[in-house]
């Protein structure tokens, strides 16, 4: 009786295990996917605004908000 209690508690165990080891497999993957921009947005605030765009850098199309581009818009 008890060893056949050990071998479910084994088994429920074994199978917590599996399971954590493939949720840190998938926040792995995650973290190599954003780890680029996660170091990006770690930097002091000065820093981090020296990396992005300009308004001047932005076509005049993509500063409409919802809206869509058209090739003969006016400036």
């Amino acid at each position: 009786m008890i060893v056949g209690e050990l071998h479910s508690d084994c088994a429920k165990y074994q199978e917590g295990l599996v399971k954590a080891a493939q949720s840190n497999e998938e926040l792995h993957r995650a973290m190599e996917v954003h780890i680029a921009n996660l170091r990006l947005l770690s930097q002091p605030l000065t820093d981090l605004q020296k990396t992005l765009p300009s308004s001047a850098d932005i076509p005049r199309c993509m500063m409409l908000l919802g809206s869509y581009c058209i090739n003969k818009m006016s400036p």
